[in-house]
């Protein structure tokens, strides 16, 4: 591997710092709520020519996904994109770069991300950069540009500093990485106590890489207000503390599966099953909740969704044929689009799983695949 892509996949490893969204994504601009309130209603919006409701339409796709495809998704994100929407121009990057089965280009990706940076998002700018190699003026551009933008308030650039400061200010010892991250907390925290819960979690995220054990309180501070707010991701994280009660948790954890964050369900599901008095009709309702949304945001190339599917197939008994068969091919399709993580993990699955699932050599051409397609870890498990 050169140099250039051994950069470019530093760079990579940062994306998802700043790509997170809530499984329930609020508004993001005032002027959508008065030509929509729901997923039909935006969608309807969009298709008149409402650029302000196509984003509100995607965010509304992303966090209730079942049913949805990417190509309908890519559709109203890129009405947004071209109507001057810089994150929704991010959002159709990812799409692309990630979802199997849609028709557009690979290569609109680095265009995709040059047209949100050229829109002024900072973060794009450094997207584009990982997605489309790396030079010494290219990372210096895109520091200055970052530094700018956090500077003026933008949390999300700051915490791009923090993570990427190594690869942004090679050789500077004295970069001050944690003073971004310690900004980041600080201007994210703010964000979100506004009222802008798109900001929530990576603000409680920032707070606790800071200082974990000193900041507890203060994290659960802020996943508390993420899950007033509607993030279904911040009352998940709420029903996993153990000094909540076991009743609060469960109301947690409920409040957030109905809100579709799908880790939820499987811990519902979990819960159930380890019950003294098990009903195992409730436990299967927690379950194939879960699967069918990790299935359908997997379809829409959220990589994190493929992954937990694969988890799955490791728990000998818990998919059906049907559904172990329809996992495989949606991890390899999302593989054969070129997403490296999970041909490896894919691999994992067919090498460690239950016996019928087991392909050693089949687990090999993945292993294989995902180090061509520049994932680290799988290059390491080959040397």
């Amino acid at each position: 591997m050169t140099r250039r892509s051994e950069g470019a996949l530093a760079l990579a490893l940062v994306i998802s710092l700043v790509a997170c969204r809530s499984a329930s994504p609020p508004p993001r601009r005032a002027s959508s709520t008065s030509l929509c309130n729901d997923m039909a209603s935006c969608e309807s919006a969009c298709t008149r020519g409402h650029a302000d409701a196509c984003r509100r339409a995607g965010d509304q796709m992303a966090a209730h996904p079942v049913g949805i495809d990417a190509t309908r998704l890519s559709a109203v994100l890129t009405r947004a994109c071209e109507a001057g929407d810089a994150i929704a121009c991010m959002d159709l990057a990812r799409l692309v770069q990630s979802a199997p089965g849609l028709t557009l280009d690979k290569a609109r990706v680095p265009a995709l991300y040059a047209r949100a940076c050229k829109l002024g998002n900072a973060v794009a700018c450094f997207n584009g950069i990982a997605v489309d190699g790396t030079d010494a003026l290219a990372l210096s551009r895109a520091a200055e540009l970052l530094v700018t933008a956090c500077s003026g308030g933008d949390g999300r650039s700051c915490a791009v500093l923090s993570a990427a400061a190594p690869v942004l200010f090679p050789g500077d010892p004295a970069t001050p990485a944690a003073a971004f991250g310690r900004r980041a907390a600080e201007q994210l925290e703010q964000s979100c106590v506004s009222g802008v819960a798109s900001d929530c979690m990576l603000a409680a995220q920032q707070i606790a890489d800071s200082s974990p054990d000193r900041e507890r309180l203060r994290t659960v501070r802020i996943l508390e207000r993420g899950c007033e707010l509607g993030v279904a991701e911040s009352c998940m994280l709420l029903g996993r503390l153990p000094e909540r009660s076991v009743a609060e948790r469960d109301v947690l954890l409920r409040r957030a599966c109905d809100g579709d964050e799908e880790r939820a369900c499987f811990l519902l599901a979990a819960q159930e099953g380890a019950r003294s008095s098990s009903d195992l009709a409730a436990k299967k309702s927690w379950f194939d909740r879960f699967r069918r949304l990790a299935t359908a945001r997997c379809a829409l190339g959220q990589i994190e969704s493929c992954k937990s599917l694969l988890h799955v197939l490791s728990i000998d008994g818990a998919l059906t044929r049907a559904e172990t068969n329809g996992t495989l091919a949606l991890a390899a399709a999302v593989c054969n689009s070129g997403v490296g993580m999970i041909c490896f993990h894919l691999a994992r699955a067919m090498t460690n799983g239950p016996e019928g699932l087991r392909d050693g050599a089949r687990g090999a051409q993945l292993v294989k695949q995902a180090c061509e397609l520049g994932y680290p870890p799988a290059c390491q498990t080959r040397d």
